[in-house]
């Protein structure tokens, strides 16, 4: 156990060997609660949308490159369709081009 001294503004440092090992880094929240007469700390649950922020070189085209992507996929989905439309409006096959059924043997 470790002894920890309150401020007069009511601040306690978490000692270094404790967020080390909880991974409390500089700037982190942590949730005060009163459980039985004792007060707990616990670490808050980081943003991981917020804090990816600036992770990734930023790119003026993302814009127009996730469009374009888009376009294309649209238009590759539109062609799938032509074909599967066009493959059920063909007509069936004279029964000459049918493919043989095999004939079930007897025993």
């Amino acid at each position: 156990m470790v002894l920890a001294k309150v401020s007069a503004k009511g601040g306690v440092v978490i000692p270094a060997t404790i967020r080390k090992g909880l991974g409390i880094r500089p700037g982190d929240r942590v949730h005060v609660e009163e459980r039985d007469g004792e007060i707990v700390l616990y670490r808050a649950l980081r943003d991981p949308i917020a804090d990816s922020w600036g992770m990734f070189p930023y790119d003026p085209n993302w814009e127009a490159d996730y469009f374009a992507a888009k376009a294309e996929d649209e238009r590759l989905q539109d062609a799938k369709w032509e074909r599967m439309s066009a493959l059920a409006h063909q007509s069936p096959a004279p029964a000459s081009q049918k493919p043989k059924q095999p004939r079930a043997r007897s025993a």
